[in-house]
């Protein structure tokens, strides 16, 4: 039962306490059931300085029986407003290369990272291949 109503359906502590409305937790069992969100990691889309791009797909998936489920870290990225500040960034960077044609690969990786070289070090022969996690939307 579990595994068909809270597990297949991506069900989170808000959806059951919504379908049981006559459940009431006490706010620390509520607490103790959620669980803690891990981190995720989001590569930045630009190369400035002084502002941070990023490419946010806002993730969306269909349950089994059909309940739109949305990201909730993506969902809450793409509903920032811009010039809203972000902490916790990770220094990285890009090295000059100067071969040609420059070619990127990013099978399900996300575009960010060529999209901030690009910007960095712009010319005609970057090449970028990328796919996504389903074929169909490989288009």
């Amino acid at each position: 039962l579990y595994r068909d109503y809270v597990r297949s359906e991506r069900r989170g502590v808000a959806d059951v306490l919504v379908d049981f409305d006559r459940c009431a937790p006490s706010l620390e069992a509520l607490l103790d059931a959620c669980p803690r969100l891990r981190p995720r990691h989001y590569s930045i889309a630009s190369c400035s300085t002084d502002t941070i791009e990023l490419c946010v797909a806002r993730a969306l998936l269909e349950t089994p029986l059909g309940r739109k489920v949305y990201g909730l870290c993506s969902s809450w990225l793409c509903d920032l407003r811009e010039g809203t500040l972000l902490i916790g960034v990770r220094r990285g960077e890009f090295s000059p290369i100067e071969q040609d044609p420059l070619v990127f690969v990013g099978p399900g990786t996300g575009v960010a990272p060529a999209r901030a070289f690009a910007r960095s070090q712009p010319r005609n022969d970057m090449l970028l291949f990328f796919g996504c996690r389903h074929e169909s939307k490989d288009r």
